[in-house]
């Protein structure tokens, strides 16, 4: 016998799934954005650095696997690496609101 789950039985999965997906867009477009900024002396780390810290965390929410949450809210942070890399290269606005953004998602990912 075979079951067939709608997402109306089973509206919990479907929820983390659609905030993983979306950690996933959030996290490529922050990516995008780290790649080609300067890099800042008070952020601590490079933007190579940051970048890998949020390719693994990219590929690790893709496969399903769990992610290091504390690393990712590190990050992001208020004046952490993210935002003084950020604030050095311009895109603070896009920082606040990905930052926002990252806040309401992560607590929801395991």
């Amino acid at each position: 016998m075979s079951y067939t789950f709608s997402k109306k039985m089973w509206p919990f999965a479907n929820r983390k799934s659609e905030a993983r997906s979306a950690l996933v867009d959030l996290l490529e477009r922050t990516k995008t954005l780290i790649d080609g900024s300067e890099e800042s002396c008070w952020a601590g780390l490079s933007p190579d650095k940051i970048g890998m810290d949020l390719s693994i965390a990219i590929e690790k929410l893709t496969k399903g696997d769990s992610i290091d949450r504390d690393l990712l809210r590190m990050h992001f942070a208020p004046t952490g690496p993210l935002q003084e890399t950020a604030m050095m290269s311009g895109w603070t606005d896009e920082y606040m609101i990905l930052s926002e953004r990252f806040d309401a998602l992560i607590s929801s990912i395991k």
